[in-house]
């Protein structure tokens, strides 16, 4: 019942769409390969870009102008490679993700896989700053 929907409780769906897959310009087939840690990227560069700030500070002003504080944490979906990526971005940014649900997919193959996060969490600082 719509009368019951209280503002406070709205959830918003974001789907994003990685460069080179769905109806997002596709990149050159002799340009360099994407790996997950790279569509991590553009997930916290998206979260950036929309006003969720950044994940390396406790309160920060994102690009988008936007201050932010403490953000509730989101809940990450991913399908396919997508499922992959989810579990970089959770293990590499709990701080930002409730829960993760994983549809078809497998998570990255790491020589360390305790190792992974940390080096995709560096790489990300590196980028978004």
């Amino acid at each position: 019942d719509d009368d019951d929907h209280d503002a406070d409780d709205a959830t918003e769906i974001i789907a994003l769409d990685f460069p080179g897959h769905g109806l997002s310009g596709h990149k050159s087939p002799d340009g360099p390969p994407q790996l997950l840690a790279e569509y991590a990227y553009y997930v916290v560069e998206f979260f950036d870009a929309v006003g969720w700030g950044s994940p390396f500070e406790e309160s920060t002003t994102s690009t988008a102008g936007t201050s932010t504080a403490a953000r509730d944490k989101v809940i990450v979906i991913g399908h396919s490679m997508g499922a992959g990526v989810a579990v970089v971005l959770g293990a590499s940014f709990p701080e930002w993700c409730a829960s993760l649900v994983l549809l078809e997919g497998a998570g990255p193959l790491a020589r360390n896989a305790d190792d992974a996060p940390r080096h995709v969490r560096a790489a990300c600082r590196r980028r978004i700053r």
